[in-house]
């Protein structure tokens, strides 16, 4: 697969179990290369799309606090 698309770099993953936060960008941002039944991709995106937004509050209070913790030099370290 690497050698059809040279010279871009090819990272190949199951998005099956994959996390919401990780599905969700590479919706947003990969490139679909095959879809076998374009109706189980829909609803694939749909839910993996719900699942990410039900999360989103999550993920941008994780990322705060994790920022915070790094610029007051305290990752790593418990509270």
């Amino acid at each position: 697969l690497q050698g059809l698309v040279r010279p871009l770099s090819v990272d190949v993953r199951e998005l099956n179990f994959a996390s919401p936060y990780f599905c969700f960008q590479v919706l947003r941002t990969g490139r679909l290369l095959y879809s076998r039944n374009e109706s189980q991709r829909a609803e694939f995106e749909s839910k993996a799309g719900m699942k990410y937004f039900d999360l989103k509050g999550m993920y941008e209070e994780f990322h705060h606090d994790m920022l915070d913790r790094l610029k007051g030099g305290r990752f790593g370290v418990r509270p």
